[in-house]
């Protein structure tokens, strides 16, 4: 498997494992941003939304 410019190729042109790799990749940020914001002073609807745009949406956009 070969990584150039953070998009995973195969020898088979296969997008499967970049798939999975990038889904675990989002699944990783989202668990990371639930840990943040279960803090004592939470975040409110606005900052998650922010979050979510910052780091999730950027991830699952890369490489399309």
């Amino acid at each position: 498997m070969l990584c150039y410019l953070g998009i995973y190729l195969d020898r088979n042109l296969s997008w499967i494992n970049y798939v999975n790799i990038m889904a675990n990749r989002i699944h990783s940020t989202i668990r990371g941003i639930s840990i943040i914001g279960n803090t004592i002073s939470s975040l409110n609807l606005l900052n998650w939304h922010k979050v979510y745009n910052a780091l999730v949406i950027s991830v699952l956009t890369y490489g399309a």
